[in-house]
């Protein structure tokens, strides 16, 4: 008797259907196979590690943890313990490496290449038997006939009228700028930085200012840094290209007015109709030509009466505000009906009238930044950047003057003004030899090692020595030390 084994029906339901719909189980396998194959989008997918973060390693002394650094591949061993080949190679193989590497990757690989290349003698430089002496080219780049030559044209400028100054401003510099003295020479820095400045530092031809940049329709701006000992005449040094360059800009002006003026008269005159007067403000009303920024109110009075006394007989209009006059008289002078050609002011206060009025800077072509070791440290900067950005769209010549570069300004300096030139004299950061030195010893009696005592008694000396004298006591300097 033959025996069927006991089948449960679900089973033969499922064997049924299997018979009949052989295909069923495969497309519903690879159907689940794909979904779970498909990576999601990862803005719908959570991350497990939250709160873990990023990977990080420790310093195995001290414990401390430090954020994991990404291991470079280019070295010997950057290349090991990885499963899969690097990007670079991936995307070199595709034929898009460039394309898809970063700048600084593309950078640090050709640097690899390079050094490798220098380890097998494939650069240029292991074949060159002259490196050594081409890395002193720096010290080779002004030959001895250039110097020789440089030198020639400084003893050459023993007098004021070998510059190319207007004739009104040669003849007011004895009479008016130094006092009536006979028989002045200009100073080394003069002689360095008033060619330059005028542009005529080659011969005494002027040369013609490139008006248009390759790359827009803006004025070219020059740059200089003049840095020269206390008292050797910088203030004059930059005062007096300025003057120039407002006196010929002020005639050119002159004559394009008087143009269109004629111009003007011949299209009315078809129509023999006269114009009303109107009384319209001057055009430099409010909106100086050359501004020169100082520290204190005391420089600024200073300078200001050196721009003044030239302003007499050169005949331009020259204003010096400070927080030693009241709000009345700097409007007053700053939008001075009759216009204004330079401005001598000190940062904070002309940062305060350019916030209400921006337009004082909308014609400044001459910025001059007297004292630069001051006035771009830490407390002036801020706002001296902020002058400076606002006047640069008009801006022409941007002078940095200071008797002192610590590295702070030089490398401020370095970075800000790249493309600025340097006219430096031999004698800087040196003391004067007019300049008279005395020591303090504090420790002594009566002092006993207060400095504020001390600072106080030299100050009392030096004022009673100028009344016992009449006037102004000789500069000097005093040192206080302690042994």
């Amino acid at each position: 008797m033959l025996r069927y084994p006991f089948v449960c029906p679900p089973c033969e339901a499922r064997a049924i259907s299997r018979i009949l719909h052989p295909w069923t189980g495969a497309s519903s396998s690879r159907a689940a196979s794909t979904l779970q194959n498909r990576r999601q989008p990862s803005r719908m997918t959570l991350s497990p590690n939250v709160a873990r973060g990023p990977p990080r390693s420790r310093d195995g002394d001290h414990g401390k943890s430090r954020p994991a650094v990404r291991r470079s591949r280019n070295t010997p061993f950057g290349g090991m313990n990885i499963t899969e080949p690097p990007r670079s190679f991936q995307d070199s193989r595709q034929g898009g490496y460039k394309g898809r590497i970063s700048a600084a990757e593309q950078r640090r690989a050709s640097r690899h290449v390079k050094s490798t290349q220098k380890s097998r003698g494939e650069g240029k430089d292991s074949r060159d038997p002259m490196k050594a002496l081409k890395m002193q080219r720096a010290l080779a780049n002004v030959s001895y006939e250039r110097r020789g030559r440089v030198k020639q044209e400084l003893a050459e400028r023993d007098s004021f009228d070998e510059f190319d100054l207007l004739p009104i401003i040669k003849e007011s510099i004895p009479r008016q700028a130094l006092g009536g003295m006979t028989d002045v020479s200009p100073t080394p820095i003069q002689r360095l930085a008033i060619p330059a400045l005028l542009g005529t530092e080659e011969g005494k031809r002027r040369r013609k200012r490139k008006e248009l940049v390759p790359d827009g329709g803006k004025k070219e701006m020059q740059q200089f840094l003049l840095a020269a000992e206390t008292g050797s005449g910088k203030t004059l040094a930059y005062i007096l290209p300025i003057i120039d360059a407002i006196k010929r800009a002020e005639k050119a002006e002159q004559e394009r007015e008087r143009a269109q003026a004629a111009q003007q008269e011949r299209q009315d005159r078809a129509f023999e109709i006269e114009a009303p007067d109107v009384d319209e403000p001057h055009p430099s009303t409010g909106r100086p030509r050359a501004i020169i920024l100082l520290p204190t109110s005391e420089l600024v009075a200073q300078v200001g009466a050196l721009v003044k006394s030239l302003s007499h007989t050169v005949k331009f209009r020259s204003a010096l505000i400070s927080s030693s006059f009241t709000a009345t008289v700097i409007r007053s002078r700053l939008f001075s009906p009759g216009g204004i050609d330079i401005v001598i002011s000190t940062p904070h206060l002309l940062s305060s009238i350019t916030e209400s009025d921006p337009n004082v800077l909308s014609r400044v072509t001459h910025l001059v930044i007297d004292e630069a070791d001051s006035l771009l440290d830490r407390s002036f900067s801020p706002t001296t950047s902020a002058i400076v950005d606002r006047a640069t769209p008009s801006l022409q010549q941007l002078v940095l003057c200071s008797a002192t570069i610590p590295r702070s300004l030089d490398s401020y300096v370095s970075k800000r003004f790249p493309a600025a030139r340097r006219l430096v004299t031999p004698n800087l950061h040196a003391i004067p030899r007019r300049v008279q030195l005395s020591v303090v010893d504090i420790d002594k009696v009566p002092y006993q090692g207060n400095r504020d005592l001390a600072c106080a008694q030299t100050i009392w000396d030096i004022g009673k020595e100028a009344q016992e004298l009449g006037g102004e006591p000789e500069r000097g300097g005093t040192a206080l030390a302690s042994a």
